[in-house]
């Protein structure tokens, strides 16, 4: 493949050679905006809140802090669903680099730095890979801002599991191509880096983008190093080799946090697939494709209040996982220059991979969503198709840098006489598809939107409100297209050079971002995480030996909150220990669902069938799993043997309540008798009945024990806990006879237990717990989480390194051959050479 330069006419800002300081400008600027969008952060002021912030990410930052300051892998956390891995979870993101700041750093500020990082990456990473497809410098930061800046990106801040892995696709594409074009050992041993770390954020989105993208820009051109060469690389067919090579060493290095991870799939509900309305779940409306070009259609999504946030009715659960997808009006502009003057191959693949990640991201609202679900293995575990805009956006970006250099491609001439004409028509061609959407928009009028938002009769409060966002998204794109056009006017009439126009049209993208996407990052003061927790304050102060059962939110519950921003809504939450809260305050919780599908499949199996049960049934199973305090919105009669012990007050209606159980058994115990059954149902209904010994004998399931137990009346042993923290729990226990145990944690593949040092099998114990055989006598028995599946990725990865350090370098010995080429204006193939 031969990429030849042609010999366009001389500009006046065209010849000179860039400078140590022009080579700093991009990291500069980039700084600069990192340090405007989080100078609150940074300063302390104020602090990130919105959904898995608080929800989910934070409180388990929390637990892995005090794990890795205590010299521990945080392997295992015992405050969720009776227990469950932890690192084996790539969404805690607990092998990113970014855990490296829970050492020097308090979870808050680390927190803030990790996304400052993802942010700094995203920009970096893009603009890297711009100019290495020879995109001129201002070119490649606009293309960085439009990936780093627009409303997507940004709006994964809220989702730290996503943000981290798109802020790895920039580099990631970076160095494929640069080892796809000519490897070497420094080449491969970043590229596998990069690569096994987006591998092992195992987000499907980032790593769909990734691998849709990258082959493209392996086989697109490779530029030369002076106007008086061509270049001629490997071939097409060794390029997708060198990358499918590079591909499975990445993969490879990833293993320690993949075999884990497939474990914990294969025991998890999520293994088994979604159903289609889960996996559907929060699709890209069609009426949400206007917010390309008009931001804020919905109003503020971080308010309750109707008259300020319109979309309730509108999204899934009420609000958008992506507060916001605002392209930015030039960028489309400038994608769709390169689109009209930039007619190449692989050009053309960039526009059809954005096309086909806006189809997927439709999800429901498209049939191919639906096909891909029923026909693709694996596909039904993947949920909210709206991910999938980020290879879309990338490509956009990429387009958007390349358009940008095209427009200011054509040699600036004295007035437009001649065919100058001819071409500020082919530059405004672009134009007519923005404007022909701006004005379907305009047709379209909140007239015909407002009904359609699922308001009901409170659809006219919210007309004149849409008319403003809509008439101010119309007035700001067509001051955005008038000023583009401006410029590339005045540096056609040779008033205004090349690099400062494409400087001034950076700066309308990055302000028009700014602007657009300053609220996709919604923030509290520290106070936020620092307020009194009355329910957390009593439940710790009973000790952190029992369980706690919650109870969802039932229908019509209404909470009193000092405003309508839902910030106060997360903060009910973690007040009430929803979703993974509890982690964070160290109060062990009983049956619940994660909102990742993650939990256990026997702890789902438990759930599903105390669906099925009465009341007293359900109250047997929770004291038999170690659960003492129940929180509940019901009030429960004092015949159910329940004793009211605090209440939240007129905080809600109906309050809060928490029920104490006298009949909850200890987190670990011993006894003297077991029975024996052999199905998981039969355990069940053991565990259900009144016929349950008050001392909890155990219930040993399967093949897991020996029959040989003894039958002896379930008294129990005095057993005493001297060590209980995250994946370890020690025993003393005094047997006067052969006896039994018990670990009310779930069981799962890497749990070992030793009595007075000496390995003994566990055994399944009342349903999803565990239990070991000890003897007659004083012993210290040990239950620790020592998974081998860490041993066996670790083996993986180090492998994965050695095949980056030693063999992907001799992947294809032919790399890039120089040879002078006599100079020539045509030039088909290629982009513009670099310049400052």
């Amino acid at each position: 493949m031969t990429f030849r330069i042609g010999n366009p006419l001389p500009h006046p800002s065209e010849g000179s050679r860039p400078t140590a300081l022009t080579r700093w400008i991009p990291v500069l600027l980039f700084l600069a905006v990192i340090v405007l969008c989080y100078r609150q952060e940074l300063a302390g002021d104020r602090l990130p809140y919105y959904r898995d912030i608080t929800q989910n990410y934070r409180p388990v930052q929390t637990l892995v802090q005090q794990e890795i300051g205590s010299g521990r892998l945080p392997l295992w956390n015992p405050y969720q669903g009776l227990g469950r891995p932890l690192m084996a979870n790539p969404n805690h993101l607990v092998l990113q680099p970014a855990t490296l700041f829970l050492l020097g750093f308090g979870v808050d500020r680390a927190l803030v730095l990790g996304l400052l990082t993802a942010l700094g990456l995203g920009l970096f990473g893009t603009y890297l890979l711009l100019r290495d497809l020879s995109v001129t410098q201002p070119a490649a930061v606009l293309g960085a801002f439009a990936f780093g800046l627009s409303g997507l990106y940004l709006s994964l801040g809220n989702l730290p599991n996503l943000m981290v892995s798109a802020s790895w696709i920039p580099l990631c594409l970076y160095w494929a191509r640069k080892f796809a074009n000519r490897p070497s050992p420094g080449r491969s041993v970043l590229a596998a880096l990069a690569l096994g770390l987006l591998w092992s954020t195992g987000e499907a989105a980032s790593l769909f983008t990734f691998f849709l993208i990258a082959p493209i820009l392996v086989l697109a051109p490779t530029a030369p190093v002076r106007e008086d060469e061509t270049v001629q690389g490997a071939s097409p067919a060794r390029r997708l080799l060198r990358l499918s090579m590079l591909s499975g060493t990445g993969l490879l290095l990833a293993a320690i946090q993949w075999i884990p991870f497939l474990e914990l799939v294969r025991r998890s509900r999520r293994g088994t697939g979604f159903p289609y309305e889960v996996a559907s779940q929060w699709s890209l409306a069609p009426l949400r494709l206007v917010e390309f070009l008009i931001p804020g259609l919905f109003g503020a999504p971080t308010s309750m209040d109707i008259r300020k946030y319109w979309g309730l009715g509108h999204f899934d659960t009420g609000f958008p996982l992506l507060l916001s997808v605002y392209t930015g009006v030039l960028v489309l502009f400038l994608a769709g220059v390169c689109l009209f003057r930039h007619r190449t191959r692989w050009t053309a693949w960039l526009w059809g991979a954005a096309a086909l990640s806006l189809l997927l991201s439709l999800g429901k609202f498209s049939p191919l969503h639906r096909l891909l679900f029923e026909w693709v293995p694996g596909f039904a575990t993947i949920r909210y198709p709206i991910r999938f805009l980020l290879a879309g956006q990338m490509a956009l970006a990429l387009l958007a840098a390349i358009g940008l250099d095209r427009l200011l491609r054509l040699p600036a001439v004295d007035g437009f006489r001649s065919r100058a004409g001819t071409k500020m028509l082919g530059m405004v061609l672009p134009v007519i598809p923005v404007l022909a959407a701006m004005g379907g928009i305009a047709v379209f009028s909140a007239g015909y939107i407002a009904p359609r938002l699922g308001l009901g009769t409170r659809s006219g409060e919210i007309i004149p409100q849409l008319e403003r966002v809509i008439r101010d998204g119309l007035l700001r794109g067509g001051a955005l297209l008038l000023g583009a056009l401006v410029l590339a006017w005045l540096f056609r009439a040779r008033k205004l050079g090349k690099t400062p126009c494409a400087w001034a049209v950076c700066a309308l993208v990055v302000l028009d971002l700014l602007a657009a996407n300053r609220n996709v990052d919604p923030r509290q003061g520290p106070g936020y995480y620092r307020a009194d927790l009355q329910l957390v304050s009593f439940l710790q102060a009973q000790g952190t030996g029992h369980r706690v059962q919650r109870t969802d939110r039932p229908p019509g519950l209404r909470i009193r909150f000092p405003d309508a921003s839902v910030s106060w809504g997360y903060a009910w939450d973690r007040e009430t220990l929803s979703r993974s809260t509890p982690s964070e305050f160290g109060i062990r919780m009983g049956y619940g669902r994660s909102t990742d599908h993650l939990d256990l499949s026997t702890h789902e199996e438990s759930i599903q069938r105390m669906d099925a049960v009465t009341p007293e049934e359900r109250l047997r199973v929770w004291c038999r799993s170690g659960v003492r305090f129940l929180t509940t919105y019901e009030q429960w009669l004092p015949e159910s043997g329940l004793r009211e012990v605090f209440t939240l007050g007129p905080r809600s209606d109906p309050p809060l309540r928490v029920y104490e159980l006298p009949c909850a058994l200890p987190h670990a115990y011993a006894v003297a008798a077991a029975r024996h059954v052999d199905t998981a149902q039969e355990a069940w209904d053991a565990l259900k009945s009144e016929s349950f010994p008050a001392a909890g004998a155990e219930i040993l399931q399967g093949d897991d024990h020996d029959g040989t137990g003894p039958e002896s009346p379930p008294d129990r042993f005095p057993c005493r806990i001297i060590v209980d923290r995250p994946g370890r729990v020690e025993l003393e226990v005094q047997a006067p006879t052969d006896g039994y145990a018990v670990l009310l944690e779930n069981r799962f593949p890497g749990w070992k237990a030793w009595v007075d040092g000496r390995e003994t099998p566990i055994m399944a114990a009342n349903g999803p717990f565990q239990a070991v055989a000890v003897p007659a006598g004083d012993h210290r028995v040990v239950f620790a989480f020592r998974p081998g599946s860490y041993y066996t990725g670790g083996f993986l990865s180090l492998l994965g390194l050695g095949l980056a350090v030693g063999v992907l370098p001799r992947a294809g010995r032919s790399g890039l051959r120089h040879r002078h080429a006599v100079p020539t204006c045509d030039r088909p193939n290629g982009l513009p050479g670099r310049s400052a």
